[in-house]
């Protein structure tokens, strides 16, 4: 646990342990706006997997938000963080906002970060950063989605929306690293090869080094061959990573909903169980 005694500008810090393999909160702090709820058992496998809700007190991301959150998920510990809601970002005229995570992921352990769809309101400029650390034996499913909303259909749109994510072994080097960064006005004309008639995206990944990359995608495929209204491309990650699927919808619903098959494939292809439905 060195290293989450102190706390330098971090919004969020969060540890958690595994005893007689149930996972449990080592260490905790936070402050404005995130809150920190007791842990959930809900799966039966694994049964020992803590579930996390992180919630926020401000009501979205706001103009010239700076904001910086740490987990660390020790040796053979099992988490399932997610967020209460979906996130609104708000208008920020003339300004920006950040978001940055970063995880370490122990020996043996087991993460999983399935936050709802970032909301963009119109003006809104966010930088949404991830960076994830992962043992050669451990697990970590992610997946990140956003949409485009305009309350008084005016034909208003968000600013800019970047998002990246960063993946590296325990040694620091880098495995994987996807960065998309794309503005409102490229969104909203739906141009072929950006969104074409499409409203929501997202991605998902499933890094598993101990894993063949190429069953995975064809575990992942499968699913992807099941749905409609959306395009899901899957394809493996470098060094061995794991493999990801990029999705975009029409409705937020089908995007949610593919997340979901994704998740319940991985899920079961680690544990050998579908998870149990979260409620939100």
């Amino acid at each position: 646990m060195e290293g989450h005694l102190e706390h330098p500008g971090l919004h969020l810090d969060l540890c958690v342990n595994s005893h007689h393999d149930k996972t449990f909160i080592a260490h905790q702090y936070s402050r404005h706006p995130f809150h920190i709820c007791k842990p959930l058992y809900v799966d039966t496998r694994p049964a020992g997997m803590a579930t996390v809700y992180l919630q926020s007190s401000a009501g979205g991301i706001f103009s010239s938000d700076h904001l910086k959150a740490r987990v660390q998920a020790n040796p053979y510990s099992q988490i399932h963080l997610t967020s209460q809601s979906s996130t609104v970002v708000h208008r920020m005229s003339d300004s920006s906002a950040e978001i940055a995570l970063s995880v370490r992921v122990g020996e043996g352990a087991f993460f999983e970060y399935l936050p709802d769809p970032l909301i963009l309101f119109p003006e809104s400029n966010l930088t949404s950063r991830l960076k994830l650390e992962l043992d050669d034996s451990s697990t970590a499913i992610l997946s990140d989605a956003f949409l485009m909303y305009d309350p008084y259909h005016r034909g208003e749109c968000f600013t800019r929306f970047t998002n990246e994510t960063t993946v590296c072994n325990a040694d620091g080097q880098l495995l994987c690293l996807d960065r998309t960064s794309v503005s409102g006005q490229e969104f909203v004309k739906r141009a072929l090869g950006i969104m074409g008639t499409k409203a929501a995206a997202g991605t998902f990944y499933y890094l598993r080094m101990s894993a063949d990359s190429e069953r995975l995608c064809d575990l992942l495929g499968q699913v992807a061959h099941s749905t409609e209204n959306l395009y899901v491309g899957i394809s493996a990650l470098p060094n061995n990573a794991g493999v990801w699927a990029r999705i975009i919808a029409s409705e937020v619903s089908d995007l949610r909903q593919a997340i979901t098959r994704l998740w319940e494939a991985a899920r079961e292809d680690v544990t050998g169980e579908k998870p149990s439905k979260r409620k939100k």
